[in-house]
């Protein structure tokens, strides 16, 4: 077996396993939330809200876990995220985007909350 032909491969293997799949930009993540949030039917105020969320629970990283095993973009919950795409920021912030209507109203209610009690 030729050594110097599987090091490539090894180092590639490790380079794809090491870094985050498919991570997305800042920008990227924060567009995606905007997006999500006038799908949901809400406006600017709320798309503000939104991101300045996503900011206290991921600091818009999508590949982010917690010690709590939330994930996700918005910090979704183990049994929200399970067997999903939850590090896909479009579906987190889709998923997000129902729990804040049924939980809170509106993403500002949400961030009232975030901001009295640290949690959503």
């Amino acid at each position: 077996m030729d050594v110097k032909r599987l090091l490539p491969l090894t180092v590639l293997f490790v380079a794809l396993h090491a870094a985050p799949a498919q991570a997305h930009t800042t920008a990227q993540v924060k567009l995606i939330i905007r997006q999500e949030v006038a799908r949901a039917g809400w406006g600017r105020a709320d798309a503000d809200a939104a991101v300045r969320l996503a900011c206290r629970e991921s600091t818009w990283r999508d590949w982010v876990h917690s010690r709590s095993e939330c994930h996700g973009v918005f910090q979704l919950s183990r049994a929200m995220a399970h067997g999903h795409p939850w590090s896909d920021p479009r579906w987190n912030s889709r998923r997000a985007m129902a729990y804040i209507r049924g939980r809170y109203g509106t993403p500002r209610r949400a961030l009232q909350h975030s901001l009295a009690h640290n949690w959503y």
